[in-house]
């Protein structure tokens, strides 16, 4: 038991990850980092604070995407995972934080190329069917991440139904994604075959899903339900010139995706524990 405050600082910034304000949590981590006396310690809040890092860029940055804005976050995405790995190494049993993480990292990867995509100079037809192979490859990048982090493909069982229900909450978030993307990317020829995943969505006349209790899964949710009911309607449209449709789906495509890098990233609680002992940050007893 600690006799300090420190104990007590360390699960505020547990907290205010739960809660997504992950600039508190990197400043609780930075700070706390001087005071640790062990290498898993060390390890713990390093993989901490790099996340919390990079999810304070995504949002800062929307409408600004370079390709250093992107190596940057995408580096402490990565500084996260070595982290874990350590941890890993240490007889601590990770899987889940480095799941999470890996998924968050390609997903977003993901999108600000689809961002970047949309922001291509059009001039041409030369330029809108190069910008349509691109859109293609982000769809099918999009289908990938779903098949790779759909948990009925993997040959494991999570019975944390937290865990499950985020997941699903992403997989829905990501196959939405693709299915934007395709849609745009076959331009007038819009018959594909669409994930099942999304059918109940399309079905439905709901406009929101407060079926969630976590608030940003609700909202992301929402966001996704959106997105999808949107690109359905594309099909629908008629009246307006080409270069007009295509800039209308572009418009849409932009609000939605930066829209979901917005939304912070949601992380269950089991992400804060690791199997066995949790990797508690021994501190000396001044905060």
């Amino acid at each position: 038991m600690f006799t300090s405050n420190c104990w007590n600082i360390y699960l505020i910034s547990l907290e205010a990850g739960r809660r997504g304000w992950f600039a508190l949590m990197q400043a609780i981590v930075r700070s706390l980092f001087k005071k640790v006396q062990s290498e898993e310690s060390a390890y713990w809040l390093r993989a901490l604070g790099s996340l919390a890092y990079a999810e304070t860029q995504v949002p800062n940055n929307i409408g600004t995407v370079t390709a250093n804005i992107v190596d940057s976050v995408t580096k402490h995405y990565v500084m996260t995972l070595e982290a874990l790995k350590a941890l890993n190494g240490l007889g601590k049993e990770t899987s889940v934080q480095l799941y999470f993480v890996e998924m968050r990292m390609e997903m977003n990867v993901i999108i600000q190329l689809a961002l970047s995509t949309l922001n291509m100079d059009t001039n041409d037809d030369t330029a809108l069917i190069r910008q349509s192979r691109w859109m293609q490859e982000c769809a099918d990048r999009f289908r990938n991440l779903a098949i790779r982090f759909n948990l009925s493909e993997q040959p494991v069982e999570v019975d944390d139904k937290e865990i499950l229900h985020v997941l699903a909450t992403y997989n829905t978030c990501i196959l939405a994604c693709e299915y934007a993307a395709r849609s745009f990317a076959a331009s007038n020829n819009l018959f594909f075959c669409v994930n099942p995943t999304l059918i109940p969505i399309l079905m439905d006349d709901r406009v929101d899903d407060d079926s969630t209790s976590n608030l940003r899964e609700s909202n992301l949710m929402k966001i996704c339900r959106k997105f999808v009911k949107t690109v359905a309607e594309w099909e629908k449209v008629s009246g307006l010139e080409s270069n007009q449709r295509h800039e209308q789906r572009s418009q849409h495509m932009k609000t939605a995706l930066e829209a979901i890098l917005r939304t912070p990233f949601i992380l269950p609680k089991a992400f804060f524990k690791c199997s066995g002992r949790m990797p508690i940050p021994k501190l000396k007893h001044t905060c």
